[in-house]
């Protein structure tokens, strides 16, 4: 899944709102449009099953792991898709429609596209099935038609709206590279990355002199030290390397496999082809210890370097 997007609620609430939603509907529809018995069962006991695990999202929270994620949104598209293929009344049929939508606009706020056009292109062939098996294209196929439209749609218009505010909620708009809300995003989803990239090093950097260019020049100027500066970390450094402004001028690297002695010498090695310069401070990053701790002990030699670097250009 995706990243949380900024003022949307995240995975787990979205999944118990669409498991509630689908019980309630399981529940009710028996009681309002009697089908047949078998149907009534089915309805009934899918309607206990997502109140349950509605419930259980709700008591778990963000605390709910991402395979119990991964699997009830693989158990209601499934469930959703074997009600509609079941269905065999015009009633029967609409309602498997509505636990689609579900599906659809799930998938669509926190898949990938190919995930949401795959899920909406599946329900609807679903939804084309049980029409024609049962012989009632005249009664449904527009709403067949006007359904996959909506389908298709929600999935365009959605997952586009959720990728650009997800991108603007954790991206520096001046540099394009993480903001401080990215990488406490990826701390979040990353919190055991550093076991399988040992040695790692983080690295704060701060730009030299920033501050008199802004008041001297203007913040255009600055602004465009700050890309010139983002610019040639992204493309000096690997790809898995991590590149966050967390505001101002300081910047905050990960360096997956470098060890805590070289990044010293790579840093300086950057510095001196970069259009700028700057202080930084380097420390190791055992998976043990937190971003915090070792954030602080890079930021303290960041700090005593640019303090050294002020004192020798005054000599």
């Amino acid at each position: 899944m995706k990243a949380w997007a900024a003022g949307l609620p995240g995975p787990v609430w979205t999944l118990a709102l669409w498991y509630f939603v689908g019980s309630v509907s399981g529940v009710a529809l028996p009681v309002f449009f009697p089908l047949d018995g078998t149907a009534d069962s089915w309805w009934a006991a899918t309607g206990v099953f997502g109140l349950a695990m509605a419930v259980l999202l709700l008591v778990l929270g963000p605390r709910a792991p991402a395979w119990l994620i991964a699997s009830l949104v693989i158990v209601g598209f499934l469930a959703s898709i074997a009600a509609t293929l079941a269905a065999s009344s015009v009633t029967g049929i609409l309602q498997s429609a509505l636990s689609l939508f579900w599906v659809v606009l799930y998938i669509a706020l926190w898949g990938p596209p190919v995930a949401a056009y795959t899920s909406a292109a599946l329900c609807s062939g679903a939804f084309l099935y049980s029409i024609l098996v049962h012989g009632i294209w005249s009664h449904l196929g527009f709403a067949w038609a006007l359904v996959t439209i909506v389908w298709l749609s929600i999935v365009g218009s959605v997952n586009y709206l959720v990728r650009a505010l997800n991108h603007e909620s954790h991206f520096d708009v001046v540099t394009g590279v993480l903001n401080r809300n990215g990488l406490e995003e990826w701390i979040r989803l990353h919190p055991a990355a550093g076991r399988s990239t040992t040695p790692r090093s983080l690295v704060v950097l701060d730009l030299d002199e920033f501050k008199a260019i802004n008041d001297r020049l203007d913040h255009q100027a600055g602004d465009r030290m700050l890309r010139d500066v983002a610019d040639h970390l992204r493309h000096s450094l690997r790809p898995d390397d991590l590149v966050a402004r967390i505001g101002g001028d300081e910047f905050v690297l990960v360096l997956p496999q470098t060890p805590p002695e070289a990044a010293p010498a790579l840093m300086r090695r950057l510095r001196e082809e970069s259009p700028t310069e700057w202080s930084f401070g380097a420390a190791g990053w055992d998976p043990d210890t937190s971003f915090a701790q070792v954030f602080a002990q890079a930021d303290a030699i960041m700090y005593e370097r640019k303090r050294q670097r002020r004192a020798a250009k005054q000599v």
